[in-house]
């Protein structure tokens, strides 16, 4: 892994994001995290209208913000850290072509912000790359803190080919998050277990899977973000890895109402691993 993406809106999820992010790369090392801010070209006056503003003078100033929670991770994490700030209309538009420019391999960011607005803004960006980005999005609910993972839950849905998953970069999360790894199929069918096509995808991600020693578990539920929140309560998961593209259950994660949304529901980081 060689560069980290941090985008910072200032608020306090985005900066327990970065010090998230800060303890990670110190311990994947030979990295260097990015911490990026977009901002708008213009305010808004009183009436509502326009008021621009000179661009390289609002960029300085981010910089200048971005530069204090660089210091402070220093104390965290001993890789390099850059900043960068650009204006524009969409974050997740300036993230996607940061990922590609920058060549990220793994985004870290929050679900939601300080204020009713940020949870909106900052949340909706978080879902649309957590759809179509070009690397992981990996996803820190607010006050969860780096440390030692033993448990790591990857979500399927055994409808999809298993030779189009994305293995290397599943096998690249699991390499940088080591811990006992479960998968876990939510069936929505009362009584009904495996068919014959199925219990065929089981067997072939347990062996592809094999060097994790993966634990099965097939849960009853129609209701894929609630089997997942209370699997990850019961049983102490300190991770989620989902695949959005492959598992068709995974856009339930994202289409619920706000309390019932994996992202903003449950404690636990979750991975978004892409093609």
């Amino acid at each position: 892994m060689k560069t980290i993406l941090v985008p910072v809106d200032f608020s306090e999820v985005s900066h327990n994001a970065s010090k998230f992010a800060a303890a990670l790369a110190e311990k994947a090392g030979d990295t260097r995290l990015l911490l990026y801010n977009m901002f708008e070209s213009y305010l808004p006056g009183s009436d509502s209208s326009p008021l621009f503003e000179d661009i390289e003078d609002r960029r300085n100033i981010r910089l200048a913000a971005l530069n204090n929670i660089r210091k402070e991770l220093l104390s965290i994490t001993s890789v390099p850290i850059e900043c960068k700030a650009d204006d524009g209309t969409s974050l997740s538009h300036n993230i996607k072509k940061i990922i590609v420019n920058e060549m990220a391999d793994l985004v870290v960011m929050g679900i939601t912000g300080s204020t009713r607005l940020e949870q909106i803004l900052v949340g909706s960006n978080t879902l649309n790359l957590i759809r179509s980005a070009q690397c992981p999005i990996l996803v820190i609910p607010p006050h969860a803190i780096f440390g030692h993972f033993k448990k790591v839950v990857m979500a399927v849905d055994l409808e999809s080919e298993i030779d189009t998953l994305p293995k290397k970069r599943i096998e690249a999360m699991l390499k940088l998050f080591p811990a006992e790894l479960h998968i876990v199929y939510v069936n929505p069918y009362a009584g009904a277990g495996l068919d014959a096509e199925q219990e065929f995808e089981r067997k072939e991600l347990e062996t592809w899977l094999a060097p994790y020693r993966p634990q099965f578990h097939s849960l009853v539920q129609k209701n894929f973000v609630k089997a997942l929140n209370k699997f990850v309560i019961d049983n102490d998961i300190d991770l989620l890895l989902t695949v959005p593209h492959k598992i068709s259950y995974v856009a339930d994660l994202f289409t619920h109402t706000h309390s019932e949304r994996l992202g903003y529901h449950s404690k636990v980081p979750f991975i978004a691993v892409h093609e």
